[in-house]
């Protein structure tokens, strides 16, 4: 495998094209629309950002195995966060790695992620070849970068915290320096008109100080917990292991998320508000009158039970043309080897 610097090499001169972005994408900047998010805190922050600056209205959650929708939205026109849809249908934004080859992407024709804004798929990067270079950070830093050409985004000083929280990226850093500076220079974080400059080029953070802060973090996250381990306050739970709705509450053919949860993950979620100066409108967040939508987990490669029943695949060339075949609704290369994905239960027809 390649170094990481030579993967680098001539990649500092790759900035994001705002331009090019909110023309193929203008949808992403418009008012009062409504977005499923991932339940977990970079969905979350996501909701925020855009419920906050752009008045949008959060009508459910989407795990990769449960989706709950509320009665009074079509999933297909609604804007999916920190989620990448396979349906040209549907609009979406995410940052995980999503396209294994380039090549064999074009090869088969595809056409599932023309809809979805993903800051991998903008430089080109796929898992095959530049998976070490994947977008190390959350949705929410690629947003806040994208969408401060449209808006002035102010951020409290305390909001550090919870920008770091987002997708481990206080690890993120000190564990992939070179990559993470390197999508530092593609953002251009260096720009004092970006509002994450103020936190990783100007305000005088020590590390100590940044630990003490990050400590205090995790208390307060902590205190929005439950008693399951998986439990930790910042992760809205909506299906178990076995795929099935979990949570939630149904009645007249409708589920609701139970009190418990609701009242946790709005105290995580305005907490979240508060350190980073942003609102936190209970209006604008849906919590109940769902429909439901179960999809099939999968993963093809790695070291896992579904690889060794289904002849050994692995994740490579020769087996990505059956893999596209059987009906994929989302998916995330999550190692150089293996890719997790969803398929459709007899419910083809949720984004049609």
């Amino acid at each position: 495998m390649p170094k990481i610097n030579e993967l680098l090499k001539n990649r500092d001169k790759e900035f994001l094209d705002h331009d090019q972005v909110f023309e193929g994408y203008p949808w992403i900047f418009e008012e009062n629309k409504n977005c499923i998010i991932s339940p977990d805190s970079d969905g979350f922050m996501c909701g925020l950002l855009m419920s906050h600056f752009f008045n949008w209205n959060i009508k459910g959650f989407y795990d990769g195995k449960v989706m709950l929708y509320s009665q009074d939205v079509t999933p297909k026109d609604c804007i999916f966060l920190d989620i990448e849809i396979f349906s040209k249908k549907v609009r979406s934004v995410g940052q995980h790695c999503i396209i294994p080859s380039q090549d064999k992407y074009r090869e088969l024709n595809l056409d599932g992620f023309d809809s979805c804004l993903s800051p991998g798929m903008l430089r080109g990067y796929d898992g095959r070849q530049n998976f070490q270079l994947k977008f190390p950070f959350g949705t929410i830093h690629f947003l806040i970068s994208l969408l401060s050409k449209k808006r002035e985004i102010n951020i409290n000083r305390e909001g550090i915290t919870s920008l770091l929280f987002v997708d481990g990226m206080f690890n993120v850093l000190f564990k992939y320096p070179e990559n993470s500076l390197n999508w530092f220079n593609y953002l251009s974080f260096s720009d004092k008109k970006n509002p994450l400059n103020q936190f990783f080029y100007e305000h005088n953070f020590g590390l100590s100080e940044i630990m003490k802060l990050m400590d205090e973090y995790f208390k307060k996250r902590d205190s929005f917990g439950g008693e399951g381990r998986s439990d930790r306050g910042d992760h809205l739970i909506i299906s178990d292991k076995n795929s099935k709705i979990c949570n939630t509450y149904e009645r007249d053919e409708l589920y609701f998320i139970e009190e418990d949860w609701v009242k946790r993950m709005s105290g995580f979620i305005k907490m979240n508000a508060d350190n980073i100066g942003w609102s936190f409108d209970p209006q604008k967040w849906t919590w109940g009158n769902f429909k439901a939508e179960i999809f099939e987990k999968r993963i093809l490669g790695g070291d896992n039970s579904f690889t060794l029943n289904n002849g050994g695949k692995t994740l490579a060339l020769k087996n990505l043309a059956s893999y596209y075949e059987q009906g994929i609704v989302s998916n995330a290369q999550t190692s150089g080897g293996a890719i997790e994905y969803s398929v459709y239960k007899n419910n083809h027809y949720i984004f049609n």
